[in-house]
């Protein structure tokens, strides 16, 4: 999940809060993982669901050309969910001492889920990530086909490789900047990794 902010005041913010109420029948807390952010944070976990992404002495400029910012965390959602769920998520930011900001709702549907006999293959990665032009797939086997989905399940992209090659190479220069699935299937599995396109 990626949370942007911005600070459309007068003045510079000197510290912004970024608070996350996560709904607890929907996904695990104790996988949140903060994956980054465009300037220097904490994170804490207050009452059990709450997360704060905590950023001191920033001083965020209200230049339109330098006034934004963003958190990305990822989190495994239950095991208890199934295609056709949805739910709902805003966030509150704080700029100094003012009311929060409430960021818009991101709904998100469950479109399929794994079936028990699909195979993960763990040795695929990608790299660059984030990346603006092209990400390159490895793995300890073959890959057969990488496709790439946007945030809200639609496919971008899909491509078939032939030979055993356990490299390959794929030119993203015609996606927007933002959040992308990668699905990479190899011989004996598959992986999905989250892609940040700036």
């Amino acid at each position: 999940y990626m949370i942007r902010f911005e600070n459309t005041g007068t003045a510079s913010a000197v510290n912004i809060v970024v608070k996350d109420e996560i709904d607890l029948t929907q996904f695990d807390i104790t996988t949140l993982i903060p994956l980054g952010g465009s300037h220097d944070y904490y994170t804490r976990i207050r009452e059990g669901n709450v997360v704060e992404f905590i950023h001191e002495n920033i001083n965020l400029d209200f230049n339109d050309a330098t006034n934004d910012g963003y958190v990305l965390f990822k989190i495994k959602t239950l095991n208890t969910l199934v295609a056709g769920d949805t739910f709902d998520n805003t966030a509150n930011i704080y700029f100094d001492f003012n009311a929060p900001i409430v960021t818009n709702t991101e709904t998100v549907s469950i479109m399929s889920t794994a079936s028990v006999g699909e195979a993960t293959d763990s040795s695929i990665s990608i790299y660059p990530n984030p990346a603006n032009s092209f990400i390159t797939a490895t793995a300890n086997n073959a890959i057969e086909s990488i496709s790439i989905t946007d945030m809200n399940g639609r496919m971008i992209t899909a491509t078939q490789f032939t030979g055993a090659a356990n490299e390959q190479r794929l030119e993203i220069g015609e996606l927007s900047s933002g959040i992308y699935f990668v699905t990479i299937k190899s011989d004996v599995g598959q992986k999905i990794e989250k892609l940040l396109v700036e």
